[in-house]
């Protein structure tokens, strides 16, 4: 941006403030510092226009002591622009008190300070600013306050709403109390270096500007709404700085250990809001970094502002802890030219650990080239990026090149920080980035002759509903380039959905030796990958052997020409294992590729409950290139459904090679359809089983079908009649003989050799059909003399219970009242 602009930029921002001061004019030359009489003979005492530290000034003395603590009270406490207010600090005074008793609030434009190392309290119920020129020049902890009084661990109150006498408050302050519905609000402004591109930028060094502490000591805000705006507060060295909002009346706990003051929020107190805008920041470092807290309920981020914590020394650094109990929002686009840094950073530089960025809140959005970074840039280790979002995570958005997102890296010996997610859902998108990285020299850091040896972290994610990464650039990436290993990634959620070019990716570059690390995905209903360049991968381009790959789902839906894959160019790659009930590959790509000579190939490891189908040129590949051999492809699957060939190449399962030898293929299931053993020729149109090798041995493919296809089919015998039971020389006999007929599925075995089974349908016995007559009569037959037949064999017309109560077959009807009792046989059929 050329020059104009930022003149533009000076000058726009020189009116507002003009303005702001012709507005705040009348009250502030009308009543600088004005005491409020509520002490009686331990009033304030106002010395005004003496130089102190080379600045005109205004000091403060007398006040009520007790014990440690000197208190003071105003009815009116302001501090103008390019002038000094100082309290005077009597020996063995620990804390110097002050309360504002009117109805305005507080305007600190120029510089506040006090004559020796108390720490120094600011309480004004209506309302406290910090203009662009404010500054502290104290020897201890400072704290600014909206809060209507101050507690002293049961001795007692010293109150700005019911001003008195303070009775005997020996102790340290213990909390603070709001008694408004609504607290009012604590507000700066501007009290930073002039726009455009940052001093540390320029420099190479860290700029400070606006509040600060000495090394070590604490700087406290507690009103309403807190908000920074264009400005900077500084800790240095084990400093803290403590931002917070509180919307009710309620109690804020106060601990004081040392130097270090921290704030105690109950759970049931409401909180009000917390803003850093337009390029504010927070900034704690020294030999040992110092802490940072913000507490509210909607906490901003935004325009490139920044929470950073750096440790340069030995000791370790501290924590970065944000609550926000409704929303955290951080976003990057810094205006009007500021370069941006990471939005939230804990940097290591010595070789003391790092601290931790802990976050809670409900909602968490990451957007437009904002950060939040925990490296290691030196022997130290990096500490932990914790997150726990009731409801979500959202990263999202490119600005200018940066990528929004997580990122956590080991640059030397140190170990990089871990990545921990906790949400329901976790959303990134728009090339958002969650990434943890073991790094190689870097000359932009400062570092020559130097190898990165340090491991870098895991990642670890816990979406009890889903996750969704979409988009190119987009992703969740642990790697490394440098000696140290990459770090795994683990992820435990309901849904995951990667489309678009979305990826996942362990890796080991090339100009390293480090081992890649694992991914690992455990999505209890289902995984879809979906698109071109959408990828889930464990992948290497060096020596070492690359991670593995593991999912474990309900349904794995590959599609679109989206991959999962394991693979290596130099050394041994790492196996992919699924286990999931269904697996599901349309025009999707399950690969596990090796290329180093003599190494052998990965292998792929299917296990699944109940289905694989494949279709539309999908691919299952264990395929080695150069002097590699082939991996192995081990499928368990009850049934294996390949469809019919749409394009010029079918779906092909291979472990195939080139000069190495062809790997093994072993397949039980206990159906295939429509694919076979078989070369996977391009443009064949065949689905084909492929485990062979171009110059090396080929492998072998195992089908094994655990179910017998004729399981269920009725076994017949060779011979259907025996040829000895036929009656085959007597025309007559044959004429004559005598037939049994089966019809439908019961009564029988199916064959004459087997036993009736659960399948054959049992027919209970019956009565027989009552007859009017119970034995033939006689009857006389008027015939010629003829021959009865001896031995004659005539067929069963019924059948009668005899006097035994055995069945018996008979030779005639017996329902029957006319006499058949004798059977005449046709002519020239008598059996002799």
């Amino acid at each position: 941006m050329s020059l104009n602009f930022y003149r533009f930029r000076v000058i726009d921002k020189l009116l507002y403030w003009g303005i702001f001061a012709i507005i705040t004019m009348p009250s502030l030359v009308s009543a600088q510092i004005r005491t409020d009489e509520t002490l009686g003979a331990e009033n304030s005492i106002v010395t005004p226009n003496i130089e102190i530290n080379g600045i005109l000034s205004d000091r403060i003395d007398g006040g009520a002591i007790r014990g440690s603590n000197l208190f003071h009270s105003f009815s009116d406490l302001n501090v103008a622009e390019g002038h000094g207010v100082y309290f005077s600090n009597p020996a063995g005074i620990s804390n110097i008190i002050s309360r504002v008793t009117g109805g305005n609030s507080s305007s600190i434009l120029g510089k506040l300070g006090a004559l020796g190392h108390a720490n120094l309290f600011l309480i004004n119920p209506n309302g406290i600013i910090f203009g662009p020129q404010a500054s502290l020049d104290l020897g201890g902890s400072f704290v600014a306050t909206t809060a209507n009084a101050i507690e002293f661990n049961g001795q007692g109150l010293f109150s700005a709403s019911e001003p008195n006498i303070p009775p005997l408050l020996t102790v340290n302050p213990s909390a603070f109390i709001f008694n408004r519905l609504r607290p009012s609000p604590i507000s700066l402004n501007s009290a930073q270096e002039p726009v455009g591109v940052r001093y540390d930028e320029i420099y190479g060094e860290t700029s400070i500007f606006g509040l600060q502490v000495p090394n070590g000591k604490s700087l406290m805000l507690l009103g309403g709404d807190v908000n920074l705006n264009n400005s900077q507060i500084n800790a240095l060295d084990g400093g803290r700085v403590e931002l917070g909002g509180v919307a009710e009346a309620g109690i804020v706990g106060l601990s004081i250990n040392g130097n270090s003051f921290s704030l105690n929020f109950p759970s049931n107190l409401a909180l009000a809001d917390v803003s850093l805008v337009q390029g504010s920041r927070v900034y704690t470092s020294g030999d040992r970094g110092g802490s940072i807290q913000v507490t509210g309920n909607n906490i901003r981020i935004i325009d490139g502002s920044s929470l950073a914590a750096e440790t340069f020394g030995e000791q370790s650094g501290e924590n970065i802890t944000i609550t926000a109990r409704e929303n955290l929002e951080i976003v990057g686009n810094p205006p009007y030219g500021i370069i941006n840094n990471p939005s939230i950073s804990i940097l290591t530089y010595g070789n003391g650990n790092g601290g931790n960025v802990i976050i809670d809140t409900k909602k968490l959005l990451v957007k437009d080239g904002a950060q939040i970074s925990n490296t290691s840039a030196g022997g130290g280790n990096g500490g932990q990026l914790v997150i726990h979002a009731l409801e979500s995570v959202e990263i999202r958005g490119i600005t200018d090149g940066i990528f929004s997102g997580l990122t956590g890296g080991a640059v030397l010996a140190g170990k990089g920080g871990d990545i921990n997610i906790t949400t329901k859902n976790l959303t990134i998108q728009d090339g958002g980035q969650i990434t943890v990285q073991s790094l190689g020299a870097s000359n932009s850091n400062n570092i020559s002759d130097a190898v990165a040896t340090g491991d870098s972290g895991n990642v670890s994610i816990e979406a009890s509903t889903s996750v969704l990464i979409s988009d190119l650039g987009t992703g969740i990436t642990s790697s490394t380039d440098g000696v140290g290993n990459a770090g795994n990634i683990t992820i435990n959620t309901g849904t995951l959905t990667i489309q678009k070019g979305g990826l996942i990716t362990v890796s080991s570059d090339n100009n390293g030796t480090g081992k890649a690390g694992n991914l690992i995905i455990n999505a209890a209903q289902v995984v879809n990958l979906m698109g071109t360049d959408s990828i889930l991968a464990a992948t290497g381009d060096g020596l070492r052997p690359a991670g593995s790959l593991t999912i474990k789902t309900g349904n794995l839906n590959v599609s679109d020409g989206a991959q999962v894959t394991v693979n290596n160019t130099k050394g041994q790659a790492g196996n992919l294992n699924i286990y999931a009930d269904n697996l599901f590959l349309d025009r999707g790509f399950l690969t596990a590729e090796t290329a180093e000579t003599g190494i052998d190939g990965a292998n792929i490891n299917l296990q699944l409950s109940n289905l694989l189908k494949m279709q539309n040129e999908s691919l299952i590949s264990a395929q080695a290139t150069g002097g590699a051999n082939g991996g192995n492809v081990t499928l368990n699957s009850p049934l294996l459904a390949v469809l019919l060939p749409t394009g010029p190449n079918g779906s092909d399962i291979i472990a195939k090679a080139e000069a190495g030898n062809g790997g093994n293929i072993l397949i039980n299931s206990q159906g295939i359809f429509g694919i076979t053993e078989g070369k996977a020729i391009a443009r064949n149109r065949t689905n084909d089983i492929d485990a062979s090798s171009e110059f090396g041995a080929p492998g072998r493919v195992l089908i094994n079908n655990t179910i017998d296809p004729n399981q269920g089919t009725v076994t017949l015998p060779e011979e259907v009649v025996d040829p000895n039971t036929l009656v085959a020389q007597n025309a007559c006999k044959r004429g004559t003989a005598s037939q049994l007929t089966q019809t439908g599925r019961g009564g029988l075995p199916p064959t004459i050799s087997e036993n009736l089974n659960s399948q054959a349908i049992a027919v209970g016995l019956i009565d027989p059909a009552p007859s009017s007559v119970s034995q033939a009569e006689n009857q006389a037959i008027a015939s010629e003399n003829l021959p009865l037949a001896q031995n004659q064999i005539a067929p069963a017309q019924g059948w009668i219970f005899n006097q035994k109560g055995e069945v018996m077959l008979v030779a005639y009807d017996p329902t029957m009242t006319s006499s058949q009792r004798v059977k005449v046989n046709p002519l020239g059929c008598v059996v002799p």
